[in-house]
C-alpha cells in the first residue's frame, strides 16, 4: 500500500510539472504568417490605380526567364488597404535560409523591388505549443539588408 501511494504521489508531481500548455486547448498559430514576409505599397509613392495589378514573382536564383510561380495582388489590394504579405511555407523553412529570389513589381512594371537573401526561423517555447516565436526573419530587398526578427509589420515600399 505504501508503495502504491508513493507510485501515485510520484505520478501527481510529474503531471503537474509538466508544461502547462498540454492542458489547454487552443489554435495552432499562422506560422506561414509569422515568418511570412509582409509589405506596404507607400500611399506617398503609389496610387491604388499604380498597384491594382501588381505581382509577386518568385524564381530560382540565376533563372529570371521562368517564374517558379506568381501572387497576383489584385485581390489582396483595395482602395483602403496597399499591404500584403507573402507567405513562407514549412518546406521554404527546414534550413531557415531560402535560396528563391522574390520580385515584386507594379502595375507599369517600371517599379521593382527584388527581395534575396531571406532567412527566416522560429520556435515554440517550450512552455507552450500555442505560442510561436519568430527569431530570425532577415532579407537583403533591393541592395539593403531588412532585419524583421520577430515583427509583423509590413515594410514600406516606395519609388
Amino acid at each position: 500500500m505504501k508503495a502504491l501511494w508513493i507510485c501515485l504521489v510520484t505520478v501527481a508531481i510529474a503531471l503537474s510539472s509538466c508544461d502547462q500548455c498540454y492542458n489547454v486547448a487552443c489554435n495552432e498559430p499562422d506560422v506561414a504568417f509569422i515568418n511570412g514576409l509582409q509589405f506596404e505599397f507607400d500611399r506617398s509613392s503609389f496610387t491604388f490605380e499604380e498597384v491594382s495589378n501588381a505581382t509577386v514573382l518568385r524564381f530560382h536564383p540565376g533563372n529570371f526567364e521562368q517564374p517558379i510561380d506568381t501572387i497576383y495582388l489584385k485581390d489582396v489590394l483595395s482602395e483602403n488597404d496597399l499591404t500584403f504579405f507573402i507567405p513562407l511555407t514549412s518546406n521554404d523553412l527546414t534550413t531557415g535560409a531560402l535560396s528563391h529570389i522574390y520580385g515584386i513589381y507594379d502595375n507599369s512594371r517600371e517599379n521593382a523591388f527584388i527581395i534575396t537573401d531571406i532567412t527566416t526561423k522560429g520556435i515554440y517555447p517550450t512552455d507552450c505549443c500555442c505560442c510561436y516565436h519568430n527569431t530570425t526573419k532577415t532579407f537583403v530587398l533591393n541592395g539593403e539588408p531588412v532585419d524583421r526578427t520577430g515583427s509583423t509589420n509590413p515594410v514600406q515600399l516606395s519609388k
